[in-house]
């Protein structure tokens, strides 16, 4: 007989070795894991324009972007005119202008969602190909801003206009 089992039996207590075995178990406190869904949440890259006027620079950027990024273009950025020297085809979810005043070249994006212009005023001209991957949409918030797109968009994903 060991010494677990003089603690764990009384006299008279009548507990089987299941029992007392499953109140050890729980007395442990044993925690247990339980996996969720896989899913990753697009992480926000915005354009400062520090370095240069190339997207490849990370010091041009606060976080430099990954594919599924969702990129962002401030009104407070250096470097407006600016080159995508990315690999062509890199996928980002969307693109948005909060400033106007953008001259953007370069490789072909992928495009998971939409190309917004929300400033008071002014023009911004995107003039690389898109390749719109998902429904996707041009939105231009206010009657005095314009966004040119004047690469090719192409894509199975479909496009409207708002």
């Amino acid at each position: 007989m060991s010494f677990t089992d003089l603690r764990w039996r009384r006299p008279g207590d009548g507990r089987s070795e299941r029992r007392r075995r499953a109140l050890r178990e729980s007395r442990r406190g044993r925690l247990s894991l339980e996996s969720l869904e896989d899913r990753l949440a697009p992480a926000v890259s915005t354009w400062t324009g520090a370095v240069s006027g190339l997207w490849s620079q990370a010091g041009n950027w606060d976080v430099a972007p990954n594919p599924g990024d969702e990129l962002v273009f401030p009104d407070s950025a250096a470097n407006k005119t600016n080159t995508n020297d990315l690999a062509a085809g890199t996928a980002f979810q969307s693109i948005s202008f909060t400033g106007s005043g953008y001259a953007i070249s370069g490789n072909a994006v992928d495009l998971g969602g939409s190309i917004s212009a929300s400033y008071a005023s002014g023009n911004d001209d995107v003039n690389l190909p898109i390749n719109f991957t998902a429904p996707g949409a041009v939105d231009v918030a206010t009657a005095g801003a314009s966004l040119s797109l004047g690469g090719v968009l192409s894509g199975s994903g479909g496009l409207n206009k708002q």
